[in-house]
């Protein structure tokens, strides 16, 4: 999957996410994204659409995300995965808000595997 990167946000054919204060909001094709921070923990992501950490290694060169993502009543995803950074500015604004790295991998993934709502 190929994905644009901007300031506070991540965009492809299967995913549209982007920060709105300290939440993330957007869509996995038809599945909604919502998650809010944690106040307590802002590594953590919380929501109707699931609940996972996202936080850089301590070399700074990858993200790990442990948590799942809900995609219907009855079905939920794991999002547990080391995400390697790559170099450059859009690798940058990915390593500045990890949340949005993990939601992409994650969206990803469910292209790879098919996985519908």
């Amino acid at each position: 999957m190929t994905y644009t990167v901007g300031k506070g946000a991540i965009s492809g054919s299967n995913l549209d996410a982007r920060l709105d204060g300290d939440c993330v909001r957007g869509a996995i094709r038809d599945i909604p994204v919502q998650f809010c921070r944690d106040p307590a923990n802002p590594n953590h992501w919380v929501g109707g659409s699931g609940d996972f950490t996202a936080m850089p290694t301590p070399d700074g060169k990858s993200v790990s995300v442990d948590g799942y993502l809900v995609l219907d009543a009855g079905r939920k995803v794991a999002m547990t995965q080391v995400i390697p950074l790559g170099e450059g500015p859009q690798w940058d604004e990915l390593r500045r808000n990890p949340a949005l790295l993990a939601i992409a991998a994650t969206a990803s993934d469910l292209e790879a595997l098919r996985i519908r709502r």
